[in-house]
């Protein structure tokens, strides 16, 4: 007779599985499509990375709810922070493969070609870095932001 190993009481959401792989891995579904192109995804391992904090933090939100009923009050503010640290987590993975995709453009030369470059490719630049200029000062609190 084969042993039997515990179910889990709940299975993970379907829903928030779907919204982690979108919003980390840029895939449209979780479903089998029957092709390589639709099913096989390269991806960073920092957008794993990311996807796993952000299930981990779901897991601990989700642990934390069906723990002691008699910390009400206790688990009422872990879960305002779960909520919290799941968004932290959310933005900062989007963050994280925004990043990731300009870095790739930059690696490719912003897809420009050097024969066919002009001003407005010049200008395209400049407002690029006109706006990281704008996110690293708020972020290292220079420029402007400076204290």
């Amino acid at each position: 007779m084969t042993a039997k190993t515990a179910t889990p009481a709940k299975a993970p959401s379907e829903a928030l599985l779907l919204e982690i792989a979108i919003k980390h891995f840029f895939v449209e579904t979780l479903e089998t499509r029957n092709s390589d192109s639709l099913d096989f995804h390269e991806v960073s391992v920092w957008a794993i990375r990311s996807a796993l904090e952000a299930a981990f933090a779901a897991g601990q939100a989700a642990a934390r709810r069906t723990g002691d009923q008699a910390m009400t009050t206790r688990r009422a503010t872990a879960t305002n922070n779960d909520k919290a640290l799941a968004a932290f987590i959310a933005a900062k993975a989007e963050i994280d493969a925004q990043l990731e995709r300009l870095k790739a453009l930059s690696d490719e030369h912003f897809n420009a070609q050097p024969d066919e470059i002009h001003w407005g490719h010049v200008g395209d630049l400049q407002r690029y870095a006109g706006l990281l200029r704008q996110i690293t000062d708020i972020a290292f609190k220079e420029g402007e932001f400076a204290e």
